[in-house]
């Protein structure tokens, strides 16, 4: 009797180990998922301003809001570099940054494309608990723009012209009437 009670409690001792093995990993899987679910995350992209000009946008894609955000950006390879701050950004909510400033004013879009400017933002920013958060983004202005070109070219044509070009392709099929 005494053997089959040392066995069972051997048992039970191991079977409990193992929930506890199991409950503890689970209670991390759920801290994670609780600290991944408050994280902001910080990119950037281009906003229109107006025709050619637009403005650098600071986006918090993320779902928890971003606490005081500090950047710092650089324009490689124009010698232009901003220290930038904001107390928060909610998430799904931006701020805008006016482009680098040439001789002439504010740059546009092509002649920055033409210069291969790249557009870097590092620094840190805080989520609702505190925890800081590293930033380190990039982003290309040469192959955003020459992207958006492209797209322009192939849907954004004038209407006026997509009109002019269905009415001469409809007299040419029903025999130039």
């Amino acid at each position: 009797m005494d053997a089959a009670l040392v066995v069972l409690t051997a048992a039970l001792v191991l079977v409990t180990a193992v929930y506890a093995y199991f409950t503890a990993r689970m209670v991390t899987e759920q801290r994670e998922g609780r600290l991944l679910s408050i994280r902001p995350t910080i990119a950037l992209d281009i906003a229109m301003r107006s025709g050619t000009l637009r403005e650098i946008a600071v986006r918090n894609l993320g779902p928890g809001h971003a606490v005081g955000l500090e950047l710092v950006f650089t324009f490689e390879p124009l010698p232009e570099r901003r220290s930038w701050t904001a107390h928060t950004i909610l998430a799904g909510d931006e701020r805008r940054l006016q482009p680098p400033k040439s001789d002439a004013g504010l740059m546009h879009m092509p002649e920055l494309s033409e210069q291969g400017v790249r557009v870097r933002a590092s620094g840190a920013v805080t989520d609702v608990l505190g925890q800081g958060h590293e930033i380190n983004e990039e982003l290309d202005l040469r192959g955003w723009w020459e992207l958006a070109v492209d797209a322009r070219e192939r849907l954004s044509r004038d209407p006026l012209e997509r009109i002019a070009n269905a009415i001469d392709k409809l007299r040419t099929e029903l025999g130039g009437r």
